[in-house]
């Protein structure tokens, strides 16, 4: 998905002639025509008599160049560092997500990679919890797609073999807990910042966390009703 999306952006550099238009169509007062519609040449001097002629970008090619260009490649970079995590994240639990159609030697270097990485959290043992768990799988035959690792996680609960397989639930559960952004954690430092503001310095931590909670949170306390938090302490 990501990568069809940095392909649709890609194909976006050279229309920068489109965007120009829209502008103008969604307001009137705003000119297509630049001040500079003409080249200036400018002659760089450098040290030995050796100067340099250089060409200024025009108004429209200035905006192609330094704006429109700027934003596509910015995007197509930041797709390509979501794209290179993903792929690696796949790989680390490929074990987890292809185990209903792969065979367990196949799987190996998976599973490997995985212990390698998470050794503090699931033990070798894993190994061999993964011919059991695929031959479990198999007798069962669930009708669910095996690489939905959440119902395979909840899949689990329902047939009480979590003791049995102990190390796999524990991989399903870092898979699961794994976040896929860090918008969380940012917005949270924003809103830290917002709260914790020069006339809110002395705050304790009791009252700092109960705001952060309140401001994180803030549709959830929408939704509530303070009539009875009202009349206990009113």
């Amino acid at each position: 998905l990501l990568k069809s999306l940095k392909n649709v952006v890609s194909s976006l550099r050279d229309s920068n002639m489109v965007y120009e238009r829209r502008v103008g169509e969604f307001c009137s007062q705003i000119s297509t025509m630049y001040k500079d519609e003409n080249k200036r040449k400018i002659i760089k001097k450098f040290p030995g008599g050796n100067n340099k002629t250089l060409t200024a970008l025009s108004g429209i090619d200035k905006f192609r160049v330094e704006t429109h260009h700027v934003i596509v490649d910015k995007f197509c970079s930041e797709l390509d560092k979501r794209i290179n995590a993903y792929s690696v994240l796949v790989e680390n639990f490929l074990f987890l997500t292809r185990l209903h159609v792969e065979s367990t030697i196949d799987l190996e270097e998976s599973v490997n990679k995985f212990i390698s990485i998470y050794k503090d959290d699931v033990d070798d043992s894993i190994k061999y919890e993964i011919v059991h768990f695929k031959q479990f799988w198999d007798q069962l035959k669930p009708t669910f797609d095996g690489s939905d690792v959440l119902k395979v996680f909840e899949w689990m609960t329902e047939c009480n073999v979590i003791n049995i397989f102990p190390n796999i639930h524990i991989a399903l559960r870092i898979y699961l807990t794994i976040p896929v952004a860090n918008c969380t954690a940012e917005r949270a430092f924003s809103k830290l910042a917002r709260i914790k503001n020069k006339n809110r310095s002395s705050q304790t931590q009791d009252n700092l966390s109960s705001l952060m909670i309140l401001s994180t949170e803030n549709d959830v306390l929408q939704n509530l009703s303070f009539d009875i938090t009202l009349e206990i302490f009113a």
